[in-house]
Protein backbone atom coordinates (compact mmCIF):
# COMPACT_ATOMS: atom_id res chain seq x y z
CA UNK A 1 0.00 0.00 0.00
CA UNK A 2 1.21 3.56 -0.90
CA UNK A 3 2.02 5.61 2.18
CA UNK A 4 1.80 9.28 2.20
CA UNK A 5 3.55 11.84 4.57
CA UNK A 6 0.90 14.47 6.39
CA UNK A 7 2.69 17.48 6.71
CA UNK A 8 1.55 20.57 8.99
CA UNK A 9 1.27 22.71 5.70
CA UNK A 10 -1.48 20.00 4.59
CA UNK A 11 -3.23 20.90 7.82
CA UNK A 12 -2.79 24.68 8.32
CA UNK A 13 -2.24 25.39 4.12
CA UNK A 14 -4.54 22.89 2.56
CA UNK A 15 -1.87 22.09 0.14
CA UNK A 16 -2.18 18.55 -0.33
CA UNK A 17 -4.71 17.47 -2.88
CA UNK A 18 -5.42 14.18 -1.53
CA UNK A 19 -6.44 16.20 1.98
CA UNK A 20 -8.87 18.14 0.21
CA UNK A 21 -10.65 15.13 -1.74
CA UNK A 22 -10.90 13.31 1.72
CA UNK A 23 -12.57 16.37 3.14
CA UNK A 24 -14.77 17.29 -0.13
CA UNK A 25 -16.59 20.39 0.03
CA UNK A 26 -19.39 19.86 2.92
CA UNK A 27 -15.82 19.28 5.02
CA UNK A 28 -14.52 22.48 3.46
CA UNK A 29 -17.54 24.55 4.57
CA UNK A 30 -17.66 22.89 7.55
CA UNK A 31 -14.35 24.32 8.35
CA UNK A 32 -15.51 27.68 7.37
CA UNK A 33 -13.62 27.48 3.95
CA UNK A 34 -14.22 27.63 0.34
CA UNK A 35 -12.48 26.49 -2.64
CA UNK A 36 -12.50 26.24 -6.50
CA UNK A 37 -10.82 23.96 -8.87
CA UNK A 38 -9.34 23.55 -11.83
CA UNK A 39 -9.22 20.60 -14.26
CA UNK A 40 -6.41 19.12 -12.43
CA UNK A 41 -8.68 18.43 -9.25
CA UNK A 42 -6.79 21.31 -7.14
CA UNK A 43 -8.22 23.50 -4.97
CA UNK A 44 -7.25 27.25 -3.93
CA UNK A 45 -8.38 27.74 -0.30
CA UNK A 46 -9.77 31.28 1.29
CA UNK A 47 -11.79 32.20 3.98
CA UNK A 48 -15.29 32.04 3.33
CA UNK A 49 -15.80 35.49 5.09
CA UNK A 50 -14.06 38.08 6.88
CA UNK A 51 -15.22 36.81 10.16
CA UNK A 52 -13.39 33.79 9.72
CA UNK A 53 -10.41 35.62 8.96
CA UNK A 54 -10.52 37.61 11.79
CA UNK A 55 -10.76 34.62 14.01
CA UNK A 56 -7.30 33.38 12.18
CA UNK A 57 -5.56 37.22 13.44
CA UNK A 58 -7.12 36.24 16.86
CA UNK A 59 -6.15 32.55 17.24
CA UNK A 60 -3.09 34.38 16.08
CA UNK A 61 -2.45 37.61 18.74
CA UNK A 62 -3.92 35.25 21.52
CA UNK A 63 -1.50 33.16 20.90
CA UNK A 64 1.76 35.38 20.48
CA UNK A 65 0.18 37.26 23.41
CA UNK A 66 0.12 33.98 26.11
CA UNK A 67 3.70 32.82 24.60
CA UNK A 68 5.23 35.86 25.59
CA UNK A 69 3.26 36.10 29.40
CA UNK A 70 4.93 32.53 29.88
CA UNK A 71 8.27 33.47 28.95
CA UNK A 72 8.72 36.80 30.10
CA UNK A 73 11.09 35.75 32.39
CA UNK A 74 13.41 33.31 31.09
CA UNK A 75 15.40 30.85 33.59
CA UNK A 76 19.25 30.63 33.89
CA UNK A 77 20.73 27.64 34.07
CA UNK A 78 23.34 26.34 36.52
CA UNK A 79 24.90 23.03 37.57
CA UNK A 80 26.82 22.41 40.50
CA UNK A 81 30.11 22.42 38.81
CA UNK A 82 31.24 18.64 39.68
CA UNK A 83 31.70 17.77 35.95
CA UNK A 84 34.23 20.55 35.06
CA UNK A 85 35.42 19.94 39.07
CA UNK A 86 36.63 16.15 38.32
CA UNK A 87 38.56 15.28 35.34
CA UNK A 88 38.05 11.40 35.55
CA UNK A 89 33.91 12.89 35.75
CA UNK A 90 33.13 10.53 39.14
CA UNK A 91 30.76 12.68 39.85
CA UNK A 92 28.65 12.67 36.41
CA UNK A 93 26.02 10.47 34.74
CA UNK A 94 28.00 7.90 32.01
CA UNK A 95 25.80 5.12 31.75
CA UNK A 96 25.58 3.34 28.66
CA UNK A 97 29.33 4.54 27.99
CA UNK A 98 32.66 2.40 27.96
CA UNK A 99 33.74 2.09 31.55
CA UNK A 100 36.74 0.49 33.29
CA UNK A 101 36.34 -2.74 36.02
CA UNK A 102 35.74 0.08 38.71
CA UNK A 103 32.98 1.81 37.62
CA UNK A 104 35.10 4.68 35.80
CA UNK A 105 34.13 6.05 32.91
CA UNK A 106 36.53 6.27 29.72
CA UNK A 107 37.13 10.19 29.40
CA UNK A 108 37.34 10.33 26.02
CA UNK A 109 33.71 9.02 25.31
CA UNK A 110 32.49 11.15 27.91
CA UNK A 111 33.84 14.32 26.53
CA UNK A 112 32.36 13.04 22.82
CA UNK A 113 28.78 12.48 24.70
CA UNK A 114 29.09 16.32 26.17
CA UNK A 115 29.80 17.90 22.90
CA UNK A 116 27.24 16.17 21.02
CA UNK A 117 24.99 17.08 23.78
CA UNK A 118 26.22 20.43 23.82
CA UNK A 119 26.22 20.73 19.98
CA UNK A 120 22.55 18.86 19.71
CA UNK A 121 23.64 16.95 16.90
CA UNK A 122 22.52 14.40 16.66
CA UNK A 123 25.05 12.70 14.29
CA UNK A 124 27.72 13.05 16.53
CA UNK A 125 25.53 11.91 19.24
CA UNK A 126 25.14 8.75 17.09
CA UNK A 127 28.83 8.38 16.87
CA UNK A 128 29.23 8.73 20.63
CA UNK A 129 31.32 4.93 21.79
CA UNK A 130 28.94 2.82 23.75
CA UNK A 131 29.88 0.52 26.29
CA UNK A 132 27.06 -2.15 25.75
CA UNK A 133 24.17 -2.37 23.68
CA UNK A 134 22.01 -0.17 24.91
CA UNK A 135 21.08 3.90 24.12
CA UNK A 136 20.63 7.09 25.80
CA UNK A 137 16.70 7.87 26.81
CA UNK A 138 15.72 10.95 24.75
CA UNK A 139 18.49 12.76 25.19
CA UNK A 140 17.29 15.47 22.76
CA UNK A 141 13.88 15.73 24.12
CA UNK A 142 14.91 18.93 26.03
CA UNK A 143 15.08 20.53 22.72
CA UNK A 144 11.66 20.33 21.71
CA UNK A 145 8.49 22.97 22.20
CA UNK A 146 5.39 22.99 24.17
CA UNK A 147 2.54 25.01 22.48
CA UNK A 148 0.81 25.66 25.92
CA UNK A 149 1.95 27.15 29.04
CA UNK A 150 5.56 27.72 29.77
CA UNK A 151 8.50 27.07 27.93
CA UNK A 152 10.61 24.03 28.97
CA UNK A 153 13.90 25.99 28.98
CA UNK A 154 12.15 29.04 30.99
CA UNK A 155 12.21 27.30 34.27
CA UNK A 156 15.01 25.60 36.50
CA UNK A 157 16.13 23.86 39.09
CA UNK A 158 19.02 24.64 41.51
CA UNK A 159 21.97 22.80 41.20
CA UNK A 160 22.29 19.39 42.89
CA UNK A 161 24.24 18.73 46.13
CA UNK A 162 27.76 18.24 44.95
CA UNK A 163 30.07 14.98 45.46
CA UNK A 164 31.68 15.77 48.64
CA UNK A 165 29.11 17.91 50.63
CA UNK A 166 27.35 16.42 53.49
CA UNK A 167 24.29 16.88 51.86
CA UNK A 168 24.98 14.06 49.11
CA UNK A 169 25.97 12.22 51.92
CA UNK A 170 22.91 12.08 53.65
CA UNK A 171 21.14 11.26 50.26
CA UNK A 172 22.98 8.49 50.21
CA UNK A 173 22.55 7.21 53.41
CA UNK A 174 19.21 7.83 53.28
CA UNK A 175 19.12 5.12 50.00
CA UNK A 176 21.27 2.66 51.91
CA UNK A 177 18.56 2.79 54.81
CA UNK A 178 15.44 2.52 52.29
CA UNK A 179 17.17 -0.44 50.42
CA UNK A 180 17.68 -2.01 54.08
CA UNK A 181 13.68 -1.63 54.69
CA UNK A 182 12.74 -2.34 51.27
CA UNK A 183 10.36 -5.50 52.53
CA UNK A 184 9.38 -3.74 56.17
CA UNK A 185 5.80 -3.47 55.88
CA UNK A 186 4.64 0.71 56.52
CA UNK A 187 2.15 -0.77 59.28
CA UNK A 188 5.30 -1.84 61.29
CA UNK A 189 7.40 1.08 60.71
CA UNK A 190 6.75 2.34 63.86
CA UNK A 191 8.17 -0.73 65.95
CA UNK A 192 10.70 -2.11 63.78
CA UNK A 193 14.23 -2.12 65.14
CA UNK A 194 15.75 -1.45 61.43
CA UNK A 195 13.27 1.45 60.95
CA UNK A 196 14.47 2.94 64.33
CA UNK A 197 18.22 2.53 63.49
CA UNK A 198 17.23 4.33 59.97
CA UNK A 199 15.32 7.18 62.09
CA UNK A 200 18.09 7.35 64.60
CA UNK A 201 21.10 7.67 61.83
CA UNK A 202 19.48 10.11 59.59
CA UNK A 203 18.16 12.18 62.45
CA UNK A 204 22.20 12.39 63.76
CA UNK A 205 23.22 13.87 60.06
CA UNK A 206 24.50 17.24 59.62
CA UNK A 207 22.68 17.68 56.43
CA UNK A 208 19.53 15.61 56.24
CA UNK A 209 17.30 18.18 54.96
CA UNK A 210 14.13 16.45 55.82
CA UNK A 211 15.62 17.21 59.30
CA UNK A 212 14.96 14.83 62.33
CA UNK A 213 12.69 12.64 62.40
CA UNK A 214 11.27 9.39 64.12
CA UNK A 215 10.28 5.71 63.43
CA UNK A 216 6.53 6.88 62.38
CA UNK A 217 7.74 9.85 60.07
CA UNK A 218 11.03 8.96 58.54
CA UNK A 219 11.41 8.48 54.65
CA UNK A 220 7.84 10.30 54.57
CA UNK A 221 7.58 13.25 52.39
CA UNK A 222 8.13 17.64 52.44
CA UNK A 223 5.18 18.25 52.15
CA UNK A 224 1.09 19.42 54.03
CA UNK A 225 -0.12 16.12 54.68
CA UNK A 226 2.44 13.44 53.83
CA UNK A 227 3.08 12.92 57.70
CA UNK A 228 -1.00 12.59 58.50
CA UNK A 229 -1.92 9.08 58.47
CA UNK A 230 -1.58 5.89 55.96
CA UNK A 231 2.39 5.92 54.55
CA UNK A 232 0.29 5.69 51.44
CA UNK A 233 -1.83 8.14 49.67
CA UNK A 234 -5.63 7.29 49.37
CA UNK A 235 -5.55 7.72 45.69
CA UNK A 236 -2.90 4.69 45.81
CA UNK A 237 -5.69 2.50 47.73
CA UNK A 238 -9.26 3.57 46.95
CA UNK A 239 -11.55 1.84 44.16
CA UNK A 240 -11.22 3.46 40.79
CA UNK A 241 -14.16 4.13 39.06
CA UNK A 242 -13.32 4.11 35.50
CA UNK A 243 -16.59 4.38 33.06
CA UNK A 244 -18.07 1.38 33.20
CA UNK A 245 -15.31 -0.62 35.26
CA UNK A 246 -14.10 -0.51 39.14
CA UNK A 247 -10.51 -1.07 39.28
CA UNK A 248 -9.12 -2.49 42.52
CA UNK A 249 -5.96 -1.60 43.02
CA UNK A 250 -3.80 -4.53 43.54
CA UNK A 251 -0.52 -5.37 41.99
CA UNK A 252 1.32 -8.01 40.72
CA UNK A 253 4.90 -7.33 43.35
CA UNK A 254 8.40 -7.91 42.82
CA UNK A 255 10.17 -10.44 44.81
CA UNK A 256 10.40 -10.52 48.67
CA UNK A 257 14.37 -10.47 49.83
CA UNK A 258 15.67 -9.97 45.88
CA UNK A 259 17.86 -7.11 44.99
CA UNK A 260 20.17 -6.44 42.12
CA UNK A 261 23.32 -4.91 41.42
CA UNK A 262 24.82 -6.62 44.69
CA UNK A 263 28.35 -7.61 42.85
CA UNK A 264 30.88 -5.40 41.26
CA UNK A 265 30.96 -6.91 37.96
CA UNK A 266 27.54 -6.47 38.01
CA UNK A 267 27.13 -2.95 38.68
CA UNK A 268 29.55 -2.28 36.24
CA UNK A 269 28.15 -4.30 33.13
CA UNK A 270 25.12 -2.49 33.82
CA UNK A 271 26.72 0.79 34.07
CA UNK A 272 28.42 -0.12 30.49
CA UNK A 273 24.88 -0.46 28.88
CA UNK A 274 25.17 -4.19 28.86
CA UNK A 275 21.19 -5.49 29.44
CA UNK A 276 20.33 -7.32 32.30
CA UNK A 277 18.09 -10.18 32.94
CA UNK A 278 14.22 -10.27 33.71
CA UNK A 279 12.99 -9.11 36.62
CA UNK A 280 11.08 -11.25 39.34
CA UNK A 281 7.73 -11.39 40.74
CA UNK A 282 5.92 -12.62 43.45
CA UNK A 283 2.82 -14.85 42.77
CA UNK A 284 -0.23 -12.89 44.17
CA UNK A 285 -1.59 -9.63 43.64
CA UNK A 286 -2.06 -7.11 46.33
CA UNK A 287 -2.53 -3.96 47.54
CA UNK A 288 0.97 -1.81 48.44
CA UNK A 289 2.87 -2.83 51.99
CA UNK A 290 5.78 -2.27 51.51
CA UNK A 291 8.84 -0.09 49.64
CA UNK A 292 9.44 -3.32 47.37
CA UNK A 293 5.66 -2.75 46.34
CA UNK A 294 5.61 1.26 46.00
CA UNK A 295 9.22 0.19 43.88
CA UNK A 296 6.68 -2.39 41.74
CA UNK A 297 4.19 0.35 40.90
CA UNK A 298 6.33 2.97 39.67
CA UNK A 299 8.28 0.47 38.02
CA UNK A 300 5.93 0.53 35.01
CA UNK A 301 2.95 2.96 35.31
CA UNK A 302 2.65 5.10 32.95
CA UNK A 303 3.56 8.64 34.46
CA UNK A 304 0.49 10.60 34.79
CA UNK A 305 -1.59 7.03 35.50
CA UNK A 306 -1.91 7.99 39.32
CA UNK A 307 -3.38 11.76 39.33
CA UNK A 308 -5.83 10.33 36.14
CA UNK A 309 -7.33 7.76 38.62
CA UNK A 310 -7.02 10.25 41.47
CA UNK A 311 -9.23 12.28 39.22
CA UNK A 312 -11.63 9.85 38.80
CA UNK A 313 -11.96 9.32 42.31
CA UNK A 314 -12.74 12.74 43.91
CA UNK A 315 -15.20 12.85 41.05
CA UNK A 316 -16.63 9.59 41.61
CA UNK A 317 -16.90 10.46 45.48
CA UNK A 318 -18.55 13.86 44.42
CA UNK A 319 -15.50 16.18 45.85
CA UNK A 320 -16.76 19.73 45.01
CA UNK A 321 -14.44 21.39 42.45
CA UNK A 322 -13.13 24.44 43.11
CA UNK A 323 -15.74 27.07 43.50
CA UNK A 324 -14.10 29.18 40.25
CA UNK A 325 -14.24 26.83 38.33
CA UNK A 326 -17.76 26.93 36.61
CA UNK A 327 -18.58 23.42 36.21
CA UNK A 328 -21.98 24.45 35.60
CA UNK A 329 -21.25 27.41 33.30
CA UNK A 330 -24.85 28.74 32.86
CA UNK A 331 -28.08 27.45 33.47
CA UNK A 332 -28.78 27.01 30.05
CA UNK A 333 -25.01 25.79 28.42
CA UNK A 334 -23.76 24.04 31.28
CA UNK A 335 -19.68 22.70 31.66
CA UNK A 336 -18.15 19.95 29.82
CA UNK A 337 -15.67 20.89 27.07
CA UNK A 338 -13.85 23.47 28.58
CA UNK A 339 -15.67 23.15 32.32
CA UNK A 340 -16.46 20.58 33.71
CA UNK A 341 -15.50 16.62 34.08
CA UNK A 342 -13.86 16.76 29.71
CA UNK A 343 -11.45 19.40 30.88
CA UNK A 344 -10.62 18.17 34.21
CA UNK A 345 -9.95 14.82 32.85
CA UNK A 346 -7.87 16.41 29.68
CA UNK A 347 -6.03 18.85 32.03
CA UNK A 348 -4.63 16.16 34.73
CA UNK A 349 -2.75 14.46 32.03
CA UNK A 350 -2.22 17.77 29.60
CA UNK A 351 0.83 18.88 31.88
CA UNK A 352 2.54 15.77 31.96
CA UNK A 353 5.04 15.61 28.83
CA UNK A 354 5.41 19.55 29.19
CA UNK A 355 6.84 18.93 32.64
CA UNK A 356 8.82 15.97 31.22
CA UNK A 357 10.00 18.34 28.34
CA UNK A 358 11.19 20.98 31.48
CA UNK A 359 13.01 17.79 33.18
CA UNK A 360 14.57 16.20 30.55
CA UNK A 361 16.70 19.74 29.96
CA UNK A 362 17.77 19.67 33.28
CA UNK A 363 19.15 16.09 32.89
CA UNK A 364 20.64 16.16 30.11
CA UNK A 365 22.04 19.71 29.06
CA UNK A 366 22.74 21.74 32.48
CA UNK A 367 23.50 18.99 35.47
CA UNK A 368 24.28 15.11 33.99
CA UNK A 369 24.41 13.75 37.58
CA UNK A 370 25.24 10.57 38.23
CA UNK A 371 22.61 8.24 39.28
CA UNK A 372 22.33 6.70 43.07
CA UNK A 373 23.82 2.93 41.80
CA UNK A 374 27.21 4.92 40.29
CA UNK A 375 27.48 6.58 43.61
CA UNK A 376 27.37 3.42 45.17
CA UNK A 377 29.72 1.76 42.87
CA UNK A 378 32.44 4.35 44.03
CA UNK A 379 31.39 3.87 47.66
CA UNK A 380 32.16 0.74 47.53
CA UNK A 381 35.34 1.00 45.29
CA UNK A 382 36.50 3.35 47.67
CA UNK A 383 35.51 1.61 50.78
CA UNK A 384 37.61 -1.63 49.60
CA UNK A 385 40.72 0.25 48.90
CA UNK A 386 40.11 -0.25 44.77
CA UNK A 387 41.07 3.93 44.28
CA UNK A 388 40.49 6.64 46.66
CA UNK A 389 37.29 9.12 46.09
CA UNK A 390 36.53 12.40 48.06
CA UNK A 391 33.28 11.10 49.31
CA UNK A 392 32.11 12.26 52.96
CA UNK A 393 32.85 10.75 56.58
CA UNK A 394 29.33 10.84 57.09
CA UNK A 395 28.57 8.35 54.51
CA UNK A 396 31.66 5.79 54.43
CA UNK A 397 31.45 5.35 58.43
CA UNK A 398 27.82 5.22 58.59
CA UNK A 399 25.70 2.19 60.21
CA UNK A 400 23.69 1.79 56.64
CA UNK A 401 27.03 1.07 54.96
CA UNK A 402 27.50 -1.24 58.10
CA UNK A 403 24.46 -2.94 57.84
CA UNK A 404 24.06 -3.15 53.97
CA UNK A 405 27.78 -4.58 54.01
CA UNK A 406 26.47 -7.12 56.67
CA UNK A 407 23.79 -8.02 54.45
CA UNK A 408 25.12 -8.34 50.99
CA UNK A 409 28.85 -8.94 51.48
CA UNK A 410 29.24 -5.27 49.19
CA UNK A 411 28.94 -1.67 50.13
CA UNK A 412 27.33 -1.23 46.44
CA UNK A 413 23.92 0.36 47.10
CA UNK A 414 21.09 -2.41 45.69
CA UNK A 415 18.73 -2.01 43.24
CA UNK A 416 14.88 -2.87 43.38
CA UNK A 417 15.36 -3.60 39.31
CA UNK A 418 17.57 -6.15 37.56
CA UNK A 419 18.70 -2.76 35.10
CA UNK A 420 18.88 -0.35 37.56
CA UNK A 421 18.35 3.16 36.85
CA UNK A 422 17.29 4.29 33.21
CA UNK A 423 19.40 5.69 30.74
CA UNK A 424 19.11 9.55 31.57
CA UNK A 425 20.71 11.60 34.22
CA UNK A 426 19.33 11.74 37.90
CA UNK A 427 18.54 15.16 38.30
CA UNK A 428 15.85 16.01 38.44
CA UNK A 429 13.73 12.97 38.13
CA UNK A 430 10.89 12.61 35.74
CA UNK A 431 8.30 11.09 38.13
CA UNK A 432 8.90 13.86 40.59
CA UNK A 433 8.23 16.68 37.62
CA UNK A 434 5.39 14.61 36.36
CA UNK A 435 3.60 14.56 39.89
CA UNK A 436 4.18 17.88 40.57
CA UNK A 437 2.87 19.07 38.07
CA UNK A 438 -0.90 16.44 37.82
CA UNK A 439 -1.31 17.10 41.23
CA UNK A 440 -1.07 21.16 41.15
CA UNK A 441 -3.61 20.42 38.24
CA UNK A 442 -5.80 18.76 41.00
CA UNK A 443 -5.34 20.82 43.78
CA UNK A 444 -6.60 23.69 41.71
CA UNK A 445 -9.26 21.99 40.27
CA UNK A 446 -10.85 20.16 43.46
CA UNK A 447 -11.81 21.69 47.10
CA UNK A 448 -8.46 20.75 48.85
CA UNK A 449 -10.29 21.32 51.71
CA UNK A 450 -13.00 18.69 51.70
CA UNK A 451 -12.19 15.41 52.95
CA UNK A 452 -12.20 12.08 51.33
CA UNK A 453 -15.23 9.65 52.64
CA UNK A 454 -13.70 5.70 53.89
CA UNK A 455 -10.10 6.22 54.59
CA UNK A 456 -7.84 3.10 54.17
CA UNK A 457 -4.43 1.21 54.47
CA UNK A 458 -3.54 -1.90 53.32
CA UNK A 459 -2.43 -4.43 56.00
CA UNK A 460 0.22 -6.21 56.94
CA UNK A 461 0.51 -8.41 53.94
CA UNK A 462 -0.94 -6.40 51.52
CA UNK A 463 -3.71 -8.70 51.21
CA UNK A 464 -6.91 -6.60 52.43
CA UNK A 465 -7.68 -3.30 53.06
CA UNK A 466 -8.56 -1.93 56.63
CA UNK A 467 -10.09 1.32 57.94
CA UNK A 468 -8.37 3.95 59.65
CA UNK A 469 -9.76 6.59 61.71
CA UNK A 470 -7.63 9.45 60.32
CA UNK A 471 -9.46 12.56 58.97
CA UNK A 472 -8.07 13.06 55.50
CA UNK A 473 -8.30 15.86 53.45
CA UNK A 474 -7.97 16.28 49.66
CA UNK A 475 -4.98 18.54 49.00
CA UNK A 476 -3.30 16.52 51.94
CA UNK A 477 -3.47 13.31 50.32
CA UNK A 478 -2.60 14.78 46.49
CA UNK A 479 0.68 16.17 48.28
CA UNK A 480 1.25 12.58 49.30
CA UNK A 481 0.46 11.04 46.31
CA UNK A 482 3.14 12.87 44.83
CA UNK A 483 5.52 11.92 47.11
CA UNK A 484 4.72 8.54 47.29
CA UNK A 485 5.45 8.53 43.66
CA UNK A 486 8.37 10.41 44.03
CA UNK A 487 10.16 8.80 47.10
CA UNK A 488 8.71 5.69 45.37
CA UNK A 489 11.74 5.83 43.00
CA UNK A 490 14.26 6.54 45.73
CA UNK A 491 13.27 3.37 47.49
CA UNK A 492 13.63 1.45 44.10
CA UNK A 493 17.50 2.90 44.38
CA UNK A 494 16.97 5.01 41.08
CA UNK A 495 16.87 8.76 42.28
CA UNK A 496 17.83 10.84 44.94
CA UNK A 497 15.42 12.98 47.57
CA UNK A 498 16.72 16.45 46.07
CA UNK A 499 15.69 14.59 42.78
CA UNK A 500 12.43 15.05 44.25
CA UNK A 501 12.17 17.67 46.24
CA UNK A 502 13.67 20.15 43.98
CA UNK A 503 11.83 18.78 40.86
CA UNK A 504 8.04 18.74 41.98
CA UNK A 505 8.05 22.89 42.36
CA UNK A 506 9.06 22.77 38.64
CA UNK A 507 6.56 20.80 37.46
CA UNK A 508 3.84 23.25 40.04
CA UNK A 509 5.35 25.85 37.82
CA UNK A 510 4.64 24.18 34.48
CA UNK A 511 1.50 23.13 35.66
CA UNK A 512 0.86 26.83 36.54
CA UNK A 513 1.54 28.12 33.14
CA UNK A 514 -0.99 26.29 31.79
CA UNK A 515 -3.50 26.58 33.76
CA UNK A 516 -3.32 29.91 33.13
CA UNK A 517 -3.08 29.34 29.30
CA UNK A 518 -6.49 27.50 29.50
CA UNK A 519 -8.11 30.01 31.76
CA UNK A 520 -7.59 32.83 28.92
CA UNK A 521 -8.45 30.60 26.36
CA UNK A 522 -11.79 29.63 27.62
CA UNK A 523 -15.31 30.47 27.17
CA UNK A 524 -16.30 31.31 30.46
CA UNK A 525 -14.28 33.50 32.69
CA UNK A 526 -13.27 31.64 35.96
CA UNK A 527 -10.15 31.55 38.20
CA UNK A 528 -8.34 28.63 40.46
CA UNK A 529 -7.36 29.05 43.76
CA UNK A 530 -4.71 26.71 45.20
CA UNK A 531 -2.14 25.70 47.65
CA UNK A 532 1.21 25.55 46.53
CA UNK A 533 3.83 23.09 48.06
CA UNK A 534 5.30 25.66 50.12
CA UNK A 535 2.32 26.11 52.04
CA UNK A 536 1.30 29.33 50.16
CA UNK A 537 -2.33 30.06 48.51
CA UNK A 538 -2.37 31.62 45.05
CA UNK A 539 -5.60 32.59 42.74
CA UNK A 540 -5.31 31.66 38.99
CA UNK A 541 -6.77 34.30 37.13
CA UNK A 542 -6.80 34.91 32.93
Amino acid sequence: MERETFLESDLYGHGRRNFLKGIGISGLMAMGLSGCGDNRGDFVVTPATAQASSRVQRAIDFRTTRARLANANPASHVSNGDEARYSNYIASFSKTLPHNDLGEVDPSAFQAFVAAMDSFDLTALENVPRGGTLGFANSTAGQSFTLLGVDGQSVTMVPAPTFESAEHAAEMVDLYWQALCRDIPFTDFGSNPTVAAAAGELSSLTDYRPGAVTPSTVFRGILNGDKVGPYISQFLYQTVPFGALSIEQQLLPLQSGLNYMTTLTDAVNVQRGIAAGPQSFGATRRYISNFRDLAAYVHVDALHQAYLQAALILLGQGVAVDSGFPLNATTRSGGFVTFGGAAILGLVTEVAVAALKATWYQKWNVHRRLRPEAMGIRTHVHRTGGANYPIHSQLLNSNALTQTFNQQGTYLLSQAYPEGSPTHPSYGAGHAAVAGACTTVLKALFNGNATLANPVQANQSGTALVAVGDTLTVNGELNKLCSNISIGRNAAGVHYITDYSNCITMGEQVAISILLDTLAASDVSGQLTLEKFDGTTVTLSA
